[in-house]
């Protein structure tokens, strides 16, 4: 969600810079990002110990804990809760919720791709977006890769693109 997004920037922008007070009207600005959303989303990633709030007139957030500490799962369940993917929270433990689980048919694929999601998330810390210094939090060319299916070799290889974006390389 733009949620997550904005405090996967947000956790990049003030890791970038150790030991300083940024302002959320300063990372709105520099990242282009809605003002009052940030500041929502600055405020869950505070209560979780992610970024450190500093009040009064030089106020603002900083990081809270050394980037390698940090992975992007712990930033993306402090803002959306915990990582599901379909409604038997494939992965994380009670289907009960799911009134179709005697006949489902995508429980083990989905369980799959769950597991591969959020091993990636665990795996990768905030050190990791901002490794190398490149504007956007990504490091061009890094390429993750999980398997598709227990059986094969085939696997997913996803490679940070130049705007950010996660791209699939076949």
């Amino acid at each position: 969600t733009k949620r997550a997004e904005y405090g996967l920037i947000a956790v990049a922008c003030l890791a970038r810079e150790p030991g300083q007070i940024l302002s959320v009207q300063k990372i709105s600005t520099r990242h282009s990002l809605p003002k009052r959303l940030l500041a929502e989303v600055l405020k869950g990633l505070a209560r979780h110990g992610i970024v450190r709030a500093t009040r009064g007139a030089a106020g603002g957030y900083s990081i809270a804990r050394e980037p390698g500490q940090t992975s992007l799962a712990s930033v993306i369940t402090a803002l959306e809760g915990p990582l599901e993917l379909s409604d038997c929270n494939v992965g994380g433990g009670d289907d009960s919720k799911c009134s179709l689980q005697q006949d489902c048919c995508i429980k083990d694929p989905v369980g799959r791709i769950y597991t591969g999601i959020r091993e990636l998330l665990e795996g990768m810390s905030v050190a990791d977006l901002i490794a190398n210094g490149h504007p956007n939090g990504t490091t061009p060319g890094a390429i993750r890769s999980m398997p598709v299916h227990a059986s094969t070799d085939r696997r997913i290889c996803l490679r940070a693109g130049e705007n950010g974006s996660l791209e699939n390389q076949q």
